[in-house]
């Protein structure tokens, strides 16, 4: 069974392509996060089962451009949030703090502030994320009691936020993936906009209704990938909005 390759989102956040991706997307207010909504309608899926998932929110901050305005900033942080794990190093040219809170072994809280230079520019990411694996019934109270209130305490404005589930189709009539991402992409009331396939592999970039944060300058605001290993009628997935941050 083919196995999703995850690194730590630490590493993804900062490349170039994703940091430009991210920095041209749009985030519109609303009552119910992305990832509750993926939840529920993959749920309606009998053959679907939830194997982990990923919320979480950044925010670029410019205010901070010396190593002592970092470490204040994370003693702030620190004194908020002393339950959490700290955890800081200093690489010379970057200034990289982590901290973790974990509920269990099924659900991690975590906070990560990097400070770097851009462009001759100093700017600072703040990422808060919650990752859990299955899906609970009591995750949906969880966001939206201590993941809101989490960014309240966190971030200055209003931070992008990215949702990510993945997990695996057990299909008895063995589908083709073609007719596997149709039927997620009716479920979802999306559309696809553009597309990659191979023999076992599709990815697909499209637009549904029933998410208001896009791509800036496009109608993007999910991905959906699906792969198989052909020996048999299980089927892996991942599903991102407004874009996909599990490595696939």
């Amino acid at each position: 069974m083919y196995k999703w390759n995850n690194k730590m989102l630490t590493y993804i956040l900062f490349s170039s392509l994703l940091v430009m991706v991210w920095g041209n997307s749009t985030t519109v207010a609303k009552d119910q996060l992305d990832i509750v909504t993926i939840a529920e309608h993959l749920e309606k899926e009998e053959n679907v089962s939830i194997e982990e998932w990923s919320v979480f929110a950044r925010e670029v901050n410019n205010e901070i451009a010396t190593k002592e305005e970092f470490e204040r900033k994370v003693h702030t942080l620190k004194q908020k949030y002393p339950d959490f794990q700290w955890s800081f190093f200093d690489e010379g040219d970057a200034w990289k703090a982590e901290a973790t809170f974990s509920h269990g072994s099924h659900l991690t809280e975590s906070i990560r502030m990097v400070t770097t230079k851009e462009h001759a520019n100093i700017v600072t990411y703040i990422i808060y994320e919650v990752k859990g694996y299955k899906w609970d019934k009591g995750y949906p109270h969880f966001l939206i009691t201590t993941f809101e209130h989490r960014m309240n305490g966190i971030f200055m404005g209003t931070p992008s936020v990215f949702a990510c589930m993945e997990g695996y189709i057990s299909d008895n009539m063995n589908s083709a993936l073609l007719a596997q991402m149709e039927k997620l992409l009716q479920r979802f009331n999306a559309s696809e906009i553009e597309g990659v396939e191979d023999e076992n592999f599709i990815s697909t970039s499209a637009h549904s209704t029933l998410f208001t944060q896009s791509l800036k300058n496009t109608k993007i605001n999910m991905q959906l990938g699906l792969r198989t290993d052909g020996l048999g009628a299980r089927t892996s997935f991942v599903i991102g909005t407004p874009i996909i941050t599990f490595e696939y």
